[in-house]
């Protein structure tokens, strides 16, 4: 990977850089032993400012990545299926965030959950484990985006 002009063809200036050479987390979908292998493969370059994580669609369950939780930086909870934007929160990964976040204990890992957030879930997200929300039409889609990140971030953190 590169820096680029944005539509994937290469640098424009300056040197090329390696994934490892930016501190942007990574993560893997844990749900293929393909995928698997690059979470091990992600784990092992400790020390480097690359970021090991794993990415579990809502019909994966969380066991799948109880063999590397302990190099985690990262879980990734879909709450929709991938695929495109807009789409609606599925009520059945709540379970799956607390089983999440029991399993991790006290580790210092994110557990950031994508898809369907909106400000009347975020309270419960919150509640269940998630430590970041991560939003995407309910924030874009908005007529003042700021405003609406504020209003999440209010919504997550109210007593």
């Amino acid at each position: 990977m590169s820096p680029g002009d944005g539509n994937g063809r290469g640098p424009v200036r300056g040197r090329r850089q390696s994934v490892a050479d930016r501190p942007a987390p990574i993560s893997a979908q844990a749900s293929r032993s393909a995928r698997q292998r690059a979470i091990r493969e992600l784990v092992g370059r400790r020390g480097s400012p690359v970021k090991a994580g794993a990415a579990l669609n809502p019909a994966t369950t969380p066991t799948t990545i109880e063999w590397v939780k302990d190099e985690l930086d990262l879980v990734l909870v879909m709450s929709v299926n991938p695929g495109f934007g807009g789409q609606k929160f599925i009520p059945a990964v709540y379970p799956k965030i607390r089983q999440i976040r029991t399993m991790l204990g006290m580790r210092s890992i994110d557990v950031s959950i994508d898809g369907g957030v909106k400000t009347d879930i975020a309270k419960s997200l919150a509640d269940d484990g998630a430590s970041t929300l991560v939003a995407g039409s309910a924030v874009f889609g908005a007529a003042d985006p700021a405003a609406a990140v504020r209003a999440l971030r209010a919504a997550a953190t109210a007593a």
